[in-house]
This record gives C-alpha cells, structure tokens and sequence, in this order.
C-alpha cells in the first residue's frame, strides 16, 4: 500500500497511492495525475479468509466537517477482529478531529496524532475486542 499527499503548489510533481491485494490493485488515486484524487481518509474492510475487499468507504476529511464524525461512527460500529486498510490520499487532516483519531487509538492501536497538514498514513489494523482495549 502507499498513501499520497499532495504537496507544494500546483501539479509539477503528480503523485500517487494504491492498495494491492494478492498483486491485484483494489484501490488507487493520484494527485494530479490520471487517476480519482478521493481526498481525505479511504477505508476498505478486508476479509482475512480470501485476502479480499468486502467494504470499501471514502471521507473526505479535508473538506467535510462532518467526515470526521462519520469515520468515527464508522468505526465504532465494526465488530470486533474487524480487520482494515486504511490510506490516505491528498490531505486528511484539516477537518479530522480528536474525537475520530481517539478511535484509531482506542479501538485500533493507531497514533496518528502527530501527522500534519498535507502529511500522509497508512495502516492494516484489526479492531480489538472490547475485553481487550487498552492493552496495547
């Protein structure tokens, strides 16, 4: 996998992200290049079993206000041992709050708190089951 961030002024440098899968491409876009920009935070549920993708959601946290929330209650509402890919894609950071990044962490291990504006992340994460949670 690889997320991508836009970055600078203008498109003199296009830039790009993907996921693959079994060496088959289940996601990509690009920064001023030939593909979908989807800005922002794109999940994609994965079943474990035949390595392949049984959801697939796009917020657009740089400009949505309410993409934050919308991650968030996103989330928390997977079953536990969910497992998920998650890339981002141009800047998912402006609109993205406490309150979803909390999740991450709390629900999922992930620090990304320290990612700025225009930076980029990526992870494969499974949900913990609630038994679990903050052993981390």
């Amino acid at each position: 996998m690889l997320a991508y961030s836009a970055h600078g002024s203008g498109c003199e440098t296009p830039t790009a992200g993907h996921v693959k899968l079994n060496g088959a491409v289940v996601w990509q876009g690009s920064f001023c290049g030939n593909l979908p920009n989807p800005r922002g935070i794109n999940i994609l549920e994965i079943n474990p079993i035949t390595c392949s993708v049984e959801e697939r959601r796009h917020y657009n946290t740089h400009e949505v206000t309410k993409a934050s929330d919308q991650v968030r209650g996103y989330l928390q509402r997977m079953n536990a041992r969910t497992v998920i890919v998650g890339v981002t894609a141009d800047e998912p950071t402006r609109k993205l709050t406490w309150r979803a990044t909390s999740v991450l962490y709390d629900q999922f291990g992930l620090h990304i708190g320290d990612v700025g504006y225009r930076g980029s992340f990526a992870f494969i994460a499974q949900k913990v089951h609630p038994s679990s949670q903050g052993s981390y």
